[in-house]
This record gives C-alpha cells, sequence and structure tokens, in this order.
C-alpha cells in the first residue's frame, strides 16, 4: 500500500465532504478515521477554507495541504462519503486506485436538479408566510417571487461573483419582485420576507454553532463571520431597492395600491402601510 496514495485519498475525501456542507469536525474525522489504524501518527487541522493533514509511518513523514476555494450544499454526498471512510477504516490494506475512482465518482455525481431547487424555494417560503401573519391570498405572489429569485440565484452561482455580491443582488431582486407584486397582493413585507428564505445562510450557521460546541473555534468564528457577511448583503440589497421607491416617492412612506385589504385588523406588522 502506497503512503502518498493513501494520504491523497484521505484528502480527497475530506475535500468532498467540506466543499458540500459539511461541518470541519466531521471532516476532521472522516480523514483520521481512514488513516488511523494504517498510520502510526495522524494529525489533522481543517478550516472552512483549508486541509492540513499530517502523517507518520516508521520513519516516514508526509503532509498534505488543500486550499478550498468552492463551497456549496450537497448533504447527500457529505453522506456517501461518510460511507466510503467507514469502509476504508475497516479495511488494512487499503485499494487506494479504486476508491479513488469512487471518490471521483461521487464528487462528479449530480446536484441536486435545478426543478427540484425551484420546488423546494417555492414550498420553503410559501411556509413563512403564514408565520409572519399572511393568509392564502399572501401565498400567491411569494410562490412566484421565490421561484423567479431561486432562479435568479442559479444563473449567479454559474458567475465568478463572491457570496456577498450574490446576497446583495439577491436581496434587491427579491425587493423588486415584491414592489411588482405588491399592487396586486396585499402584504409587501410579508412578500419580501418570505421570499428571502432562500438566500439565508441556514445550514452555515448551523455548523458554525456545531464547530464551536465541538471546540473547533476558529472554523466556529469564521462561519459566523461568513454568515454575518451573507445577512449583511441581504439587508443591503433590499434596502437599498426599498430606499430608491420610498425616494421616488417623494421621501414619504406610502403603501402601493392593492385591489383588496382582507382582515387588515389582524396583521402582526405592516412597516410600509
Amino acid at each position: 500500500m502506497d503512503i502518498n496514495q493513501l494520504l491523497r485519498l484521505a484528502v480527497r475525501a475530506g475535500q468532498i465532504i467540506l466543499e458540500n456542507g459539511g461541518e470541519t469536525y466531521r471532516t476532521e474525522k472522516t480523514i483520521s478515521k481512514i488513516l488511523e489504524n494504517k498510520m502510526d501518527r495522524v494529525e489533522t487541522f481543517v478550516t472552512p477554507t483549508g486541509i492540513f493533514v499530517s502523517i507518520e509511518k516508521g520513519e516516514v513523514t508526509l503532509s498534505a495541504i488543500k486550499r478550498i476555494q468552492n463551497r456549496g450544499i450537497d448533504l447527500n454526498k457529505v453522506a456517501q462519503v461518510n460511507d466510503l471512510a467507514r469502509k476504508m477504516a475497516g479495511e488494512k490494506e487499503v485499494d487506494c486506485y479504486h476508491y479513488q475512482e469512487k471518490l471521483s465518482w461521487i464528487a462528479q455525481g449530480r446536484k441536486y436538479s435545478p426543478l427540484l431547487k425551484l420546488l423546494a424555494a417555492r414550498a420553503a417560503c410559501s411556509s413563512v408566510s403564514p408565520m409572519i401573519g399572511g393568509k392564502i391570498e399572501n401565498t400567491f405572489p411569494v410562490l412566484i417571487n421565490s421561484i423567479l429569485l431561486q432562479a435568479f440565484i442559479l444563473w449567479l452561482e454559474h458567475t465568478s461573483l463572491s457570496i456577498f455580491m450574490i446576497a446583495i443582488l439577491g436581496g434587491a431582486f427579491a425587493a423588486t419582485g415584491g414592489l411588482v407584486l405588491s399592487p396586486f397582493w396585499d402584504g409587501l413585507d410579508r412578500i419580501i420576507i418570505s421570499s428571502i428564505m432562500v438566500l439565508l445562510p441556514g445550514v452555515t450557521v448551523t455548523n458554525a454553532v456545531r464547530d464551536a460546541i465541538s471546540g473547533d473555534l476558529l472554523s466556529g468564528i469564521s462561519r459566523g463571520v461568513e454568515s454575518l457577511i451573507i445577512v449583511l448583503g441581504i439587508t443591503l440589497g433590499v434596502g437599498a431597492v426599498l430606499n430608491l421607491w420610498m425616494w421616488t416617492k417623494g421621501g414619504v412612506v406610502v403603501a402601493p395600491p392593492v385591489p383588496f385589504r382582507l382582515n387588515s385588523h389582524r396583521r402582526l406588522f405592516h412597516p410600509f402601510q
């Protein structure tokens, strides 16, 4: 068994986990699980942007560094790599070429289809509207706006824009869609708030908390800062469009015209009306 190949295999497995939404402690555990019963000593250090591994076998010491530049969400790939790591951990002699092919197949596997993402965005956003006081009539503009916003985000993901710029443009798009749809359906704030659910960094926040709890303070802080940057970008995008809209109205906060206002006395809040 070539320990160079084995080290590259372990780093590749960790890279797939980290690039697809896995926590840093899970990445370290997976790498260690693959190597620990085959090496004399294994040391791993993982951050959201890099993997550092050092191993010792007899008098041979090897180290590997892998830069992580692309990060997304595909927990199915994380689960597949975890299963593969358990199999490799139970083998004293690992066929590195065989498992490299399996990891390549997992990494190149098709992510969630655009249609599935659009349907998931529609379901997630429409379910938020009733939680903030929305009625049945509010779900229709939310459905339209969330689907268009998700399609816009999918297009932006193929560009070289940073997550901050994507958050700004996504927030601006959501606010613009809300302003366009609000004359036909009541509840501008509900349309915007429900639609931006697809932009919020839920998995990133969860991973930040889990990393911090598990003792990976550096990763927890960095993921927390990343989440704050995304939220700040969404806020800037939405705020810029709404301020521009209010400026065209003479600087006065006014309600857009709507054809019907059912049960207006039961609204939880409506800052624009």
